[in-house]
């Protein structure tokens, strides 16, 4: 049915973000024309769109007679949790065009080359969450490695940018560290 293929597509579409938005930053930070601070900043504002549309949300969904003051208490932790998710969804972003582009060159290569393990996939129950940093790192090297990379390319490439680049470069060369500190048991 239409609306199937409609999901497919769409589903590819959001694949296809991570790998975007990190190019676009690359090209951004090396050799893309204009203002590498805009480039960067159109891509944040993809990445922050859950924080931004939870604030409009806020913002346009005031029950008349409630102070604006109140209102806002109310929402404080809606338009916190789109802040974080938009600040994890940068941390993480390296690390999910890894992922993304893994599984879009497995499904391309199993449904147009070998037609084998075409439903192997795992649940989110049934994975493997590595318990130390020293395996967080194994299973996550790719952001890292892809930080550094980027670095020496900009440094090559625009070395005047490296300093715009710097700060995103820094969250995902540490991006393990976030699922890692995350993932430790509550105290208390």
């Amino acid at each position: 049915p239409a609306i199937a293929r409609w999901k497919i597509l769409d589903n590819l579409r959001r694949s296809l973000v991570p790998p975007a938005l990190v190019v676009m930053l690359a090209g951004a930070w090396t050799i893309m024309p204009g203002s590498p601070a805009l480039w960067t900043m159109l891509a944040l504002l993809v990445i922050a769109f859950p924080a931004y549309t939870q604030l409009g949300r806020s913002v346009t969904g005031r029950v008349a007679g409630v102070p604006l003051r109140e209102h806002f208490r109310a929402e404080r932790d809606n338009i916190l949790s789109g802040l974080r998710q938009a600040a994890l969804s940068l941390v993480m972003l390296a690390h999910q065009m890894a992922l993304m582009l893994d599984a879009i060159g497995r499904v391309a290569i199993r449904t147009l080359v070998t037609r084998r393990r075409l439903l192997e996939w795992v649940t989110a129950d049934r994975a493997v969450v590595p318990a130390t940093l020293a395996g967080v790192i194994r299973r996550m090297w790719v952001g890292p490695g892809i930080a550094v990379g980027l670095a020496a390319l900009v440094a090559v490439l625009g070395p005047g940018r490296l300093v715009l680049a710097a700060p995103v470069l820094v969250l995902w060369f540490l991006s393990p560290l976030l699922p890692h500190v995350t993932g430790l048991p509550l105290e208390g």
